[in-house]
């Protein structure tokens, strides 16, 4: 395709295929065809799995950006999601305080170009029947959890986390 400068300054394509189209668009013309078209098929790619229908959102369907977005909204807005049973993957990361041998595990995802990560605590459902680390997954071993998000701790200290979370397949 060339392209051109017009006496307006613009710079426009001079291929006639794509200027065809222009014109129909312009003029309304399959506007209504190609708007259906679209929509069907953004409606039957999906997120490029099937749903697990036991929990109100499957992560492991979307894609790395879908997934990135939607933690970023748990994480501004907790209460939308607080009582939803989420299923996630990611890689396992642990920590236990050395002060308080209180252990914090979460589930961390990478975004779609692996530069930014964000996870979510989990609570394992027999985390008290546990012992860590031996009881858990290693370290950034992949893990798929099913969880429900809700807040832990006082109304001035609360905080959100996956509560009697299970690993799963």
């Amino acid at each position: 395709m060339c392209i051109h400068s017009n006496s307006n300054e613009e710079m426009v394509p001079r291929n006639k295929w794509f200027m065809k189209g222009v014109k129909r668009l312009k003029s309304g013309a399959r506007l209504k065809g190609m708007t259906a078209v679209l929509l069907a098929g953004l409606l039957l790619t999906g997120c490029g799995g099937e749903e697990d229908e036991s929990v109100d959102i499957d992560m492991t369907v979307m894609s790395a950006t879908m997934v990135y977005s939607e933690i970023f909204n748990m994480m501004l807005e907790p209460e939308s999601y607080a009582g939803k049973t989420i299923k996630l993957d990611g890689w396992f990361s642990g920590y236990e305080d050395p002060s308080n041998g209180k252990v914090y595990t979460m589930c961390v995802v990478p975004d779609a170009t692996a530069c930014c990560s964000e996870g979510i605590e989990f609570v394992l459902a027999d985390s008290g029947k546990l012992s860590y680390p031996e009881d858990y997954p290693e370290e950034e071993e992949d893990i798929t959890i099913i969880g429900v998000y809700d807040a832990v701790g006082e109304e001035e200290d609360a905080y959100y986390v996956l509560q009697d979370a299970v690993f799963t397949e």
